[in-house]
Formats: C-alpha cells, structure tokens, sequence
C-alpha cells in the first residue's frame, strides 16, 4: 500500500527547526563562510570574559518545547563552556574530560568564583539586527540556562539575586558570525569606596562637591 503524501512544510517550519537544533550545539560556523569558531575565556581587570561560538536564542524558540530539547539546550552550554576553556589553555577539543578532570571547569584557567556579588553582563552579538529580542524580560530570561551553566561550571557561587545583578545585551557582531559575550564583573564593596578619593578619581560633580 503507497504511503499517503506527506504535507508541504514551509519555510517558517523549516527555519524553526533548524533553529532548534541550534540549541542542542555547543558551536555553531559562521553563517555564511561556514568556518568553524573558538570560545574563548580571558580575564580582564579582575573580572572574566566568556566567548562562545553560540547564538543566544529568545526564550519564545524554545518555552514551549520537550524537556528533552531543554535538557539539551542546557548540555550544549556546559559544553560550550567546556569547549572555551579547552582552547584557551591550548587543548583539543576531542579531549576535553580528560584535561579537565572532574572538578568545574572554571579550576582549570585558574578562576575562583568572588565571594560578593557579581555583575553579569551577557551580550548577544547577532549577525542582523532582525535577531534582537526587542522585549526586556524575554532577553533577561533567555540567559537563563546558561547563568545555570555558569554556576555548574564554577564562574559562579549562585545565581539568586543576591549573588548576581544579570543584565543581556544586545548589538550586531563585527565578523557577521553569532556570538554570546560573559562579562562577570565583581562589584566593589561600600567599604572599598571608603578608601577612594573622589577628586582624585574623577566623582566631583559640577558644583565642586563629590
């Protein structure tokens, strides 16, 4: 017996799902050379910053999607991040348990969690403005799981309120790739402030008071 016909799927349909599988990588090329890219992690005035070859999808892609699609969103970032920091201490990405051993990957370049809070900064670098999330709480959400992944990974000691202050970004990338940008700052103590001095450092205001 002939199998009936199967449907026409369209182009939004099929745009959806690779899209979706988009989630489930923990790299992705360039779109339009197709040349494979490195994550990287560098440390920048006593704070980090996080390279991933990965675009950061709006929420409405993948909230209403199986579990196991989430699961593997969620995988894709720990390897992602796990990727980042087996190229930037010079190793192979087919061997990255073993360089990295069991502990948090974050161990591995040296990097521990600061005890305050922190200021987590994740930008989404896109190849056309037409992938920005234009509604605030949809771009804070959409770093959720890789915020999980970051305290998985050992970058932070939690991700409550308390511990972060989260803010995503947005702007088109230079190289026209997708890109997602961790800045983790640590934020200075009140009693830190007391040391500085205002004139010196520029907080005077323009009636000459700080």
């Amino acid at each position: 017996m002939p199998s009936p016909p199967s449907l026409p799927v369209s182009a939004a349909r099929v745009a959806r799902r690779r899209r979706l599988n988009t989630l489930r990588l923990p790299s992705t090329p360039h779109p339009e050379t197709r040349q494979v890219r490195h994550g990287s992690v560098a440390r920048l005035d006593g704070g980090l910053v996080i390279r991933l070859p990965k675009p950061l999808e709006s929420p409405n892609l993948w909230l209403w999607t199986h579990w196991r699609t989430k699961h593997a969103a969620k995988a894709a970032w720990a390897a992602a991040l796990r990727l980042a920091v087996v190229d930037t201490i010079g190793g192979r990405p087919g061997v990255p348990l073993r360089m990295l051993g069991d502990g948090p990957v974050a161990q591995a370049i040296g990097w521990v969690p600061p005890p305050g809070r922190v200021i987590v900064t994740i930008e989404r670098r896109c190849h056309s403005s037409r992938q920005f999330i234009r509604d605030r709480d949809n771009r804070l959400f959409s770093g959720k799981a890789l915020v999980d992944c970051l305290v998985g990974a050992g970058f932070l000691r939690a991700d409550d309120e308390t511990a972060i202050d989260l803010e995503v970004l947005q702007a088109v990338s230079d190289d026209g790739g997708d890109w997602t940008v961790v800045t983790l700052t640590p934020e200075l103590d009140p009693e830190d402030l007391e040391h500085e001095d205002p004139i010196r450092d520029g907080w005077v205001g323009k009636d000459g008071r700080p």
